[in-house]
């Protein structure tokens, strides 16, 4: 784990610059297989009602089918990390699968610019987080996904070590500061599965400090089966809450 404050002042400078390198953007190729989609992203941040992402967005059959970012700034909130996707199908098995990876993360939410003096609202940092999914050639699906933690919350002057998550769907919170869900898991409108290593939602104390909402999460799947084969995909729908169709 790194000391996030230090680590955000150089990031601060950097990641105004955000490096985005967009590799492996191959055309996936038709044949006999089952078209069950498959889709990734690493992660969306929505900080004072200002929407920010998806990053490093891949899909299957559509393209790209792989994707890594490094580091992403606004003028709100200060995010870095080394986020990889990969969206893709396996012409020998016939599975289509997707991969999210997000390594060293970390999040500085700030009342006002970086470069304003003071102190950040909330700050967040969490190892590595990991999910991925299947989908199978009968049209079956499953998915999981990892953390290694634990995850740090600093606000107020106060440092919250949170440990994670292993089952679908596990939630922890801090009442009033943070909201977390681990391995979230659900089937959206289309039916696809889609799996979440990290769904956060800050609680009314930050946001009453912060003057707004702050959303986000990382390392999302999801792949496509029964029904319509298809992935929806909507971050949109999610950060108002109409991404969930049934667990």
């Amino acid at each position: 784990m790194f000391l996030f404050p230090r680590f955000a002042r150089k990031v601060a400078v950097v990641a105004a610059v955000a490096t985005i390198v967009t590799a492996g953007a191959v055309a996936a190729s038709a044949d006999d297989c089952p078209d069950y989609e498959a889709g990734a992203f690493a992660g969306w941040v929505s900080a004072h009602d200002i929407y920010v992402g998806p990053w490093a967005s891949t899909r299957w059959p559509s393209g790209p089918v792989e994707s890594t970012v490094g580091g992403n700034y606004h003028h709100d909130f200060v995010i870095a990390a080394a986020l990889h996707t990969e969206s893709n199908h396996d012409h020998k098995t016939q599975k289509s699968y997707a991969k999210a990876e997000v390594a060293k993360a970390g999040a500085d939410l700030f009342q006002f610019h970086p470069s304003a003096p003071g102190p950040q609202v909330l700050t967040i940092t969490v190892d590595a987080l990991h999910a991925e999914c299947v989908s199978e050639p009968d049209g079956a699906r499953h998915g999981s996904a990892t953390l290694a933690g634990p995850i740090t919350v600093k606000f107020g002057g106060k440092t919250y070590k949170l440990p994670v998550g292993t089952g679908p769907n596990t939630k922890i919170a801090v009442p009033g500061i943070v909201e977390l869900t681990f391995n979230k898991q659900y089937y959206d409108k289309d039916n696809a599965l889609n799996v979440v290593a990290l769904d956060f939602k800050a609680g009314p104390l930050v946001e009453a400090v912060a003057l707004g909402t702050f959303r986000a999460q990382l390392a999302h799947v999801a792949c496509g089966g029964e029904s319509t084969g298809k992935v929806h995909l909507d971050p949109q729908a999610e950060l108002h809450g109409h991404g969930d169709s049934h667990a």
